[in-house]
């Protein structure tokens, strides 16, 4: 067998990055880079600590491709559950704008959240939701939907002063981008493609979750995304603005952006 050229990536490369013991990654190469990292197998260009979930389509401890469910990889058990008809595929998760979304256990939250998420929504569906929690908390994730007409931003649903709040931006259908936001004590901050888009100060809310809904309003079962998620990560704890700007650099390359 002839020696592969200089730079080429080696069968043994390609094994270690897919290599399994007990359940875990053994080894995670970064081909580019040549950095090796045992333990859990995720980009190790993003943040960490605190870091609660992490689901990544194009991980295959993440993603097994099909099946009744998704892999948290960031070691806390927050597997998901394809429910309704959702769809698990070499890609993420597909949801129908109809029925179909995913549940996860809970956590405790403590006193701050960040969540981002790389999506594709491919309708508008009203306040369709990437993430949502159960009926005896105060916030939902939003992001984009349709609440009044056709051009609607990011939206957080405050339950304790009854009020949505908004980026000011509008929606894009059937292209991929990353949303996120974060929120400690009464600031709420909203991220678009890695960049801070608003900062707004909020009613005080409650940041506990026993339970909940990717995709879906679990107040409401119409309010379900139309589209893909890709990637959704989680931390109990406020990202800065630079460490929000290095998770969507950590994978934008993968989705064009």
């Amino acid at each position: 067998m002839s020696t592969p050229a200089s730079g080429a990536i080696s069968f043994s490369q390609i094994r270690s990055e897919y290599m399994t013991t007990s359940g875990s990654m053994n080894v995670y190469n970064n081909i580019s880079g040549k950095v090796r990292r045992s333990g859990l197998y995720y980009n190790v260009n993003i943040p960490k600590t605190n870091l609660i979930l992490c689901y990544n389509g194009a991980n295959p401890q993440s993603n097994p491709g099909s099946g009744t469910t998704i892999n948290d990889v960031s070691g806390n058990g927050q597997t998901g559950t394809m429910q309704a008809g959702a769809v698990l595929n070499a890609s993420g998760i597909t949801l129908s704008g109809t029925t179909s979304y995913v549940t996860t256990p809970g956590w405790s939250q403590g006193s701050s959240v960040t969540i981002i998420a790389f999506v594709n929504q491919t309708a508008l569906v009203q306040k369709a939701p990437i993430m949502s929690f159960a009926s005896t908390f105060d916030w939902n994730f939003f992001a984009p939907g349709s609440r009044i007409s056709a051009t609607n931003p990011l939206m957080f649903w405050s339950r304790s002063s009854a009020t949505w709040y908004t980026d000011g931006t509008t929606n894009s259908m059937n292209v991929n981008a990353m949303y996120g936001w974060s929120l400690s004590g009464s600031t709420l901050k909203f991220y678009r493609n890695g960049v801070l888009t608003s900062t707004q100060t909020i009613a005080g809310s409650v940041l506990s979750a026993s339970s909940n809904n990717i995709g879906r309003s679990s107040t409401n079962g119409t309010e379900i995304f139309q589209g893909n998620i890709y990637n959704l990560l989680t931390w109990t704890r406020t990202l800065s603005d630079a460490e929000v700007t290095a998770v969507f650099n950590a994978y934008r390359s993968k989705f064009g952006l």
